[in-house]
Formats: C-alpha cells, sequence, structure tokens
C-alpha cells in the first residue's frame, strides 16, 4: 500500500505547529521578563494579540509559501526565510494595530523582544527538525527503498537531479541499466543490481518498496516493467516523459522535480495511513494487558510441561521484504523447527505454508492456547513497535518467502498482521495457499480502514467460537 505524496503547506504541518509553537512562547517568555509574573501574558489584552500572531503566521505561510523546499534548503537560506517570515508577521501586526488604533495599548519593549525571540528560537527549532528529518529520511531504516531503471546515457543525469531533492521519504537503494550490462558496478556510489532481464526475481528476493522508470526511448519496456511490478505491489513511478498504458489507482506527483505518474496496487492517504497506526497502537496498549494477564496463567504450566523458554521468537518476513522477529507464547517443544523437515508428510497446505493436523511437536496446553490463539498475544508487542499491524496480511517466513514466485510477493505490500482475512475465513480449515494469495490481494486491493474494523469485529466472533483452529 503507497501512501499518497502531502501537497501544498499541509505537507509541512509540523514546521507549522512548531512555528506556532515558538510565538506563543516568545510573548509568553517577553510579558514574564517584563512584568516579573504572568499578569501581563493572562490579561485579555495580550490573549488578543496572541491569536492575531497566530492568525497572521497561519496567512504569511500559505501566502509567501514560507516552507517551500524547506528541508532541502541550507542553513544560511534557512536563516534568511526566518528572518523574512518573522518581519512579515510582525509587520502585519503592526500595520493591524495602527489601523485599529491599539497601538498605545501594548508595550512597544515586549513586542521588540517577541520579535527577537520569535526570529531566534524560530530558526533553531527549524535547524533542529530539519536535522532529525534529514537523519531519518537519508536512513534506510525509515525511508522507502527504491530503484531507478534508466538507460546508461540518462543515468547521471537522474542521479542529479535526485541529489537536488535528496531528503524524500526514498532512499535510492539500486539501479538497473536498460541498454548496457553494468551489473556488479556503481554509478556515483550506487550500485547496479541486476539486468533489465532480472527485474522480477531482484525484486522477490530484495527489499524493493518503489520504482523509478526514467526513459523516454522504451515506451513497450517501461509498460511491461510496470504490470510485473504492480503484480508483486510494488509501487511505480513513471516520468511523464513516457508514454503509457492506463495504469490502475494513477496519480500525478512530483518526485525529484520529474513529474511522474505513480501507480500502485492501492494507494492511502496520510490520514488513512495516521488513523490505521492509532488503531493499532491504542489495539496493542489494550492487548498488551491481556498478554500480561495471559503470561501471570500460562508461563508456569508451559514451564512445567516444557522447561525452556517461554516465548517463542522466530524470523518473520514483514512489508517489502523487511525482517523482524515474531513473538508467540512458546506452544511447541524446543525443538519444534528442526523436526518440521521429518513432518513434511503431514503438510495439510497446499503451497508455501506448512500446517499439520495433531501435530506431535504441539504441548498439550499448546493445543489449547492454539484453540483460543492465547499464543498469539505476544505480537501485541510487534504492532506496538510498528512491525506489524492489527489487521494486514500474515508475516511469512524467511524460506516460504524464498519460495515465492513474483506474483506471490504481493502479500509483501502492506504491513502484515495479528488478523486478516484468512482468519475470518476459516483459519486452518483453508488448506491452498493460492487461496490465500487470493484473499491477501483482495484485502490489498480494496483496504479501507472500515474493512479494517469489520475485519476486527469478525476475528472476535471467529477466536471466541474457536472456529477453523488446529
Amino acid at each position: 500500500m503507497y501512501q499518497k505524496r502531502k501537497k501544498g503547506w499541509i505537507k509541512h504541518l509540523d514546521f507549522m505547529l512548531l512555528d506556532m509553537g515558538v510565538l506563543v512562547a516568545s510573548l509568553l517568555l517577553s510579558c514574564f521578563l517584563y512584568s516579573k509574573d504572568m499578569s501581563m501574558f493572562t490579561s485579555v489584552l495580550y490573549q488578543r494579540l496572541t491569536g492575531l500572531l497566530l492568525l497572521f503566521d497561519v496567512i504569511v505561510v500559505i501566502a509567501m509559501e514560507s516552507y517551500k523546499s524547506v528541508v532541502n534548503r541550507g542553513y544560511l537560506v534557512e536563516f534568511k526565510k526566518t528572518l523574512i517570515h518573522m518581519t512579515t508577521v510582525m509587520g502585519m501586526l503592526l500595520i493591524f494595530l495602527f489601523y485599529m488604533k491599539m497601538t498605545s495599548m501594548y508595550s512597544r519593549i515586549v513586542l521588540s523582544m517577541v520579535y527577537m525571540f520569535s526570529v531566534t528560537f524560530m530558526y533553531l527549532v527549524r535547524s533542529l527538525r530539519k536535522f532529525y528529518l534529514r537523519k531519518k529520511l537519508n536512513s534506510a531504516k525509515y525511508a522507502n527503498r527504491m530503484i531507478i531503471i534508466s538507460t546508461l546515457a540518462e543515468v547521471e543525469a537522474c542521479l542529479e537531479q535526485f541529489e537536488t531533492k535528496k531528503y524524500g521519504n526514498f532512499f535510492i537503494s539500486g539501479l538497473v541499466i536498460i541498454d548496457a550490462y553494468m551489473k556488479g558496478k556503481y554509478i556515483k556510489g550506487i550500485p547496479v543490481v541486476c539486468n533489465i532481464n532480472e527485474v522480477g526475481e531482484y525484486a522477490t528476493g530484495h527489499i524493493v518498496d518503489e520504482v523509478f522508470i526514467h526513459s523516454n526511448q522504451y515506451k513497450r519496456l517501461a509498460e511491461d516493467l510496470s504490470n510485473i511490478l504492480l503484480e508483486m505491489g510494488i509501487t511505480v513511478h513513471l516520468n511523464l516523459a513516457v508514454e503509457v498504458a492506463d495504469m490502475p489507482n494513477t496519480e500525478v506527483e512530483k518526485i525529484a522535480g520529474y513529474t511522474v505518474v505513480t501507480t500502485t496496487v492501492k494507494m492511502a492517504s496520510e490520514w488513512q495511513i495516521f488513523l490505521k497506526r492509532c488503531m493499532d497502537i491504542v489495539g496493542s496498549l489494550i492487548g498488551i494487558v491481556f498478554f500480561a494477564i495471559a503470561f501471570v496463567i500460562f508461563a508456569p504450566i508451559i514451564y512445567v510441561q516444557s522447561p525452556g523458554r517461554i516465548f517463542f521468537r522466530q524470523r518473520r518476513v514483514g512489508k517489502n521484504g523487511r525482517q523482524f522477529y515474531m513473538y508467540k507464547f512458546r506452544s511447541m517443544y524446543p525443538d519444534a523447527e528442526a523436526q518440521q523437515s521429518e513432518l513434511m508428510q503431514q503438510n495439510k497446505m497446499r503451497g508455501h505454508m506448512f500446517k499439520a493436523a495433531n501435530d506431535p511437536r504441539v504441548l498439550p496446553i499448546g493445543r489449547f492456547m492454539r484453540k483460543w490463539s492465547i499464543d498469539e498475544l505476544p505480537q501485541f508487542i510487534n504492532i506496538l513497535k510498528g512491525d506489524m499491524s492489527l489487521v494486514g496480511t500474515r508475516p511469512p517466513t524467511v524460506d516460504e518467502v524464498e519460495a515465492y514466485s513474483t506474483y506471490q510477493k504481493i502479500r509483501l505490500s502492506m504491513k502484515p498482521g495479528l488478523t486478516g482475512m484468512w482468519q475470518i475465513s476459516g483459519r486452518s480449515n483453508i488448506t491452498d495457499f493460492e487461496e490465500i494469495v487470493a484473499l491477501d490481494y483482495k484485502y490489498i486491493s480494496e483496504w479501507t480502514l472500515r474493512k479494517d474494523i469489520e475485519i476486527l469485529l469478525k476475528t472476535m466472533r471467529v477466536v471466541f467460537l474457536a472456529e477453523g483452529a488446529m
């Protein structure tokens, strides 16, 4: 799932709120230093002044585009922009007070201090915020991993263009050259990760969030690559210089100065992503309470039946191939993973998953815990950390993903979940992996917050009745 890039002044709402906080703090500090107490700031007159400052600040932000390229611009330029911004705000305030014949009501010393404090603190706060964002946006851990596909003649100019807008929410992890064999070489310090005919194979085995196709010579190739990547759930950006056929879920955007058509299996707004994350945090905090209660009850039983670790930790694959450790209550004997190869003939799943009826590796208490999904409760920690979501696709193991075909990787295009379409559609009664892939694709392509809520409610019913449990 792809989060639409914010447009206009709203995409810098964080800077706007910080600036407004600085204005209020500067006025409060000025009043305190002038009057030696808070009586001046709490008066109706200066509360009105606070409102006027904030109003003019918003007007200046919108009218002058104060935050345009704010993350990319240098610190000297930032100081000039801050000075111009605050001079304009204070100028508008003074003009308003003059025409309303209110200048005599306010202390000139206080107004002067507000201006000086605001310029100083606003510059410092903006600089600190930019430092944090630059560090985060340049981090491969937090930014989306992007591959650029281009011709040998165009790739250096393309990279130079990206360098001028290097603080986007992406990290260029590799290149693919269309018209030359360059695999293993570096261009401007970035590796050529594969040849053009290996893109699908490479994306299946590596973390790839977005692909930028930059070439006006290979229209047909761009269309074919887009179709392959979309089938895998990867977001594709096509330079508008490349005319392509109709694609699903398209959005015209600006990336590194290029106007592109972005196409993906599902687009979501910033607010939708924010609300989904809020649901995850609230839900995980509630779930951790149940997890703590379950620990007190079941941890001693697990240890008595099979001395050893109470929790089972396994490396799983999350969004677009990112790996993390998923936690569960241990419901099997310690050597369960080593025994799996011996039990493959009992596997009731067709495809890249393992499920066995009456699995001999399961502890006596483990059967009870699995029936009522109690063993899953520690995953609320994964949800709180952000590795997982309340609702999504089930996180596969590393071995399962290594055996995926290209179209099956679409399961990884969304953050994995504690529950999802599979869990409410029969759980262990489903024995065909292709059916799971189809359910996951349906969920991802039709995702809404309302659907998440519906799945959570149905999950409660499924768990309560122990439907489809093994």
